[in-house]
């Protein structure tokens, strides 16, 4: 999730803090990861995943994809696709970097075929199709 919703879930869930600095993040996805049991993913120019001990880093390179609509609605839908898919050994925060990974470098081979933002959604939707992990 963004930045403001991992601060607002951490509020809701009792570690109270109004930072939304990128450390005051981290350490909120931690604890939230920690205290639930889950992994959390913090979505950026720099996606973070978090198992609350360690935290995974993708960057990413494809200012374009800000301006795709629905675009953190897809990658929450990849990494649920990844996390379903993944082999029995391999951890969900593995899968869940994975996924954005993939998603980052779809958005990478876009941009470089895409001439604006419209060619550029048509060129990650084949991108998504055609690129091999």
């Amino acid at each position: 999730r963004v930045h403001g919703e991992i601060i607002a879930l951490a509020n809701a869930l009792g570690n109270e803090s109004s930072d939304t600095s990128e450390q005051s993040v981290i350490r909120a996805a931690k604890w939230i990861s920690t205290s639930k049991g889950c992994v959390v993913a913090v979505l950026g120019d720099i996606d973070r995943v978090t198992n609350g001990n360690v935290v995974l880093e993708i960057l990413h390179s494809s200012r374009m994809l800000q301006g795709v609509a629905a675009a953190r609605t897809l990658s929450t839908a990849l990494i649920a696709a990844f996390v379903s898919g993944r082999p029995q050994h391999q951890s969900i925060m593995l899968a869940t970097a994975h996924a954005l990974a993939f998603w980052s470098l779809c958005s990478q081979q876009a941009q470089l075929k895409a001439k604006g933002p419209g060619t550029f959604r048509v060129a990650l939707i084949d991108a998504m199709s055609t690129l091999r992990m």
